[in-house]
Protein backbone atom coordinates (compact mmCIF):
# COMPACT_ATOMS: atom_id res chain seq x y z
CA UNK A 1 0.00 0.00 0.00
CA UNK A 2 2.40 2.32 -0.92
CA UNK A 3 0.17 5.59 -0.57
CA UNK A 4 -1.74 4.56 2.47
CA UNK A 5 -1.46 6.42 5.59
CA UNK A 6 1.02 5.01 8.26
CA UNK A 7 -1.77 5.65 11.30
CA UNK A 8 -5.01 8.19 11.65
CA UNK A 9 -6.35 9.29 14.91
CA UNK A 10 -9.92 11.27 15.44
CA UNK A 11 -9.54 13.38 18.59
CA UNK A 12 -6.26 12.40 19.44
CA UNK A 13 -7.10 8.77 19.69
CA UNK A 14 -5.61 5.95 17.39
CA UNK A 15 -8.07 4.54 14.81
CA UNK A 16 -7.70 0.97 13.65
CA UNK A 17 -7.18 -0.02 10.08
CA UNK A 18 -10.06 -1.78 8.70
CA UNK A 19 -10.08 -4.21 5.26
CA UNK A 20 -12.76 -2.49 2.68
CA UNK A 21 -15.97 -3.91 3.55
CA UNK A 22 -15.29 -4.23 7.27
CA UNK A 23 -16.39 -1.72 9.44
CA UNK A 24 -15.33 0.18 12.55
CA UNK A 25 -12.44 1.70 11.12
CA UNK A 26 -10.46 3.40 8.52
CA UNK A 27 -9.75 2.09 5.12
CA UNK A 28 -7.69 2.56 2.05
CA UNK A 29 -8.88 2.25 -1.64
CA UNK A 30 -5.84 1.72 -3.47
CA UNK A 31 -7.15 2.26 -6.95
CA UNK A 32 -8.16 5.44 -6.39
CA UNK A 33 -5.55 6.98 -3.69
CA UNK A 34 -8.28 7.29 -1.60
CA UNK A 35 -8.63 7.08 2.32
CA UNK A 36 -11.47 6.77 3.87
CA UNK A 37 -12.11 7.44 7.83
CA UNK A 38 -16.13 6.93 8.80
CA UNK A 39 -16.84 9.57 11.55
CA UNK A 40 -19.61 9.07 14.02
CA UNK A 41 -23.03 10.98 13.96
CA UNK A 42 -22.86 13.65 16.03
CA UNK A 43 -24.48 17.06 17.05
CA UNK A 44 -22.56 20.29 14.36
CA UNK A 45 -21.54 21.65 17.02
CA UNK A 46 -19.12 18.90 18.26
CA UNK A 47 -15.63 19.28 16.93
CA UNK A 48 -13.94 16.62 15.21
CA UNK A 49 -10.23 16.55 14.38
CA UNK A 50 -9.52 13.66 11.84
CA UNK A 51 -5.55 13.70 11.65
CA UNK A 52 -4.03 10.84 8.75
CA UNK A 53 -0.19 10.85 8.93
CA UNK A 54 1.90 9.11 6.12
CA UNK A 55 4.83 7.51 6.48
CA UNK A 56 7.98 9.55 6.70
CA UNK A 57 10.05 10.19 2.90
CA UNK A 58 6.39 9.64 1.19
CA UNK A 59 6.35 13.24 0.11
CA UNK A 60 9.42 12.84 -1.71
CA UNK A 61 8.34 10.09 -3.81
CA UNK A 62 4.87 12.38 -4.32
CA UNK A 63 5.73 12.30 -8.37
CA UNK A 64 5.44 8.75 -8.89
CA UNK A 65 1.58 9.44 -7.91
CA UNK A 66 1.40 12.12 -10.91
CA UNK A 67 -1.42 11.15 -13.06
CA UNK A 68 -2.92 9.21 -10.13
CA UNK A 69 -6.51 10.04 -9.53
CA UNK A 70 -7.00 10.77 -5.84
Amino acid sequence: MFAAPASVTMNGKPVAFAKLGKPGGWNYEGNTLTTIVPVPVASRASKVIVEVRRATGLTARRPELDGFTG
